[in-house]
């Protein structure tokens, strides 16, 4: 009994603290149109609570019209934290805010995230390449023509085709059809047995979808 007191005492303890950290940041975010953006910044980085950090994103988020620059210069920071978790949020919250100038150090970060964030690398990737779909600029373009032209029958490349806007079809056009000749090749040459039904399969349905958006684009 007197263990468990212990125990609810502690959890009480670190919901004050919670509290306390995340009421004086909400109180940088009221007075932020006075203070400009580095002190909430400040009060980002300082706090070294993942948990913390990522209600913070999250209502930042929610305040976008109180402060775009706080909620970008928040994002920016959440992106080099220590935290996988952490950079998972500002990720998306970039993503979902279509933050275009976050969008050169979402690519940086797909392509290191490997070194960076080992063992995070493909729950990252995912949600950077649905962040770029939303934001959809020059750097979601380059960076969507390359992983096709790589020619990879993976996750990423799925995520890559699912993630290309109508807009964004005829600038990634000649990646999309060499990818599809790629698929029907493999397909030729593939045997459709029960070892190879899953990579098979799967590559019809790459093959499927690289088609549907090259279809789309020639019936504008």
């Amino acid at each position: 009994m007197k263990y468990k007191s212990k125990i609810l005492l502690k959890s009480c303890w670190a919901g004050m603290s919670v509290c306390i950290s995340l009421g004086f940041f909400f109180n940088t975010v009221g007075a932020i149109s006075a203070n400009g953006c580095d002190s909430l910044a400040a009060a980002f980085k300082a706090n070294d609570n993942s948990r913390q950090k990522i209600i913070m994103i999250r209502q930042m988020a929610l305040r976008h019209d109180l402060c775009p620059d706080a909620e970008s210069h928040v994002i920016m920071q959440s992106l080099t934290d220590n935290s996988s978790s952490v950079v998972e949020e500002g990720i998306v919250q970039a993503g979902n805010g279509r933050h275009s100038d976050i969008a050169p150090v979402l690519v940086n970060l797909y392509r290191n995230a490997g070194r960076k964030y080992p063992g995070n690398q493909p729950r990252l990737q995912k949600r950077i390449i649905t962040a770029l779909g939303n934001i959809d600029n020059k750097e979601t373009r380059e960076l969507f023509a390359q992983v096709l032209s790589r020619g990879n029958i993976d996750a990423n490349t799925e995520r890559v085709l699912s993630s290309i806007s109508s807009a964004c079809v005829h600038d990634v056009l000649p990646e999309l059809k060499s990818f599809s000749q790629k698929m029907s090749d493999v397909l030729t040459t593939m045997q459709n047995t029960p070892e190879n039904s899953y990579k098979y399969e799967f590559c019809k349905k790459l093959l499927t979808m690289a088609q549907t958006l090259i279809n789309k684009d020639a019936s504008r």
